[in-house]
């Protein structure tokens, strides 16, 4: 018996990776559906940051919706946390109500922010005919 060495010839194909047409129909529909989206899924911290993020191609009445809905979250939050603060100062100790302090001042930087936002979404550049949005706006909040 005899053993004999043979040679295996092995192919190794390459695949480029080419997106179903139909997919990508699917996920232009939803990033349509995404930007057009001004109800309270987009003021809500989850959804928020996102909207945010794809406002250069978002409308300016859709991006004033998310804003003004952000805001008034916000401004709701920061009642029911000056509310608790309230009720509970003299029982609980100085490290949560640090906390509770910093979270309210958290929240009024993050109302200021979007007050500035707002106000400047309203001016139009005249010659552009879109917001007048500044780095320094953006920039100060993160």
């Amino acid at each position: 018996m005899g053993v004999t060495a043979g040679v295996s010839e092995v192919v190794i194909t390459t695949k480029l990776f080419r997106p179903d047409p139909r997919h990508q129909t699917v996920r232009r529909e939803r990033l349509h559906d995404l930007l057009a989206d001004s109800g309270p899924a987009a003021w809500e911290d989850d959804g928020f940051g996102v909207h945010f993020a794809l406002f250069g191609q978002t409308r300016a009445d859709i991006r004033l919706r998310i804003l003004e809905g952000r805001r008034s979250r916000l401004e709701e939050r920061m009642e029911e946390v000056r509310a608790a603060l309230a009720r509970t100062r003299e029982r609980v100790d100085s490290y949560t109500l640090e906390l509770q302090r910093h979270g309210l001042e958290s929240v009024e930087r993050e109302v200021r922010w979007l007050t500035e936002l707002i106000e400047t979404e309203r001016r139009v550049d005249q010659n552009t005919g879109k917001p007048a949005v500044s780095r320094e706006t953006t920039k100060e909040h993160f």
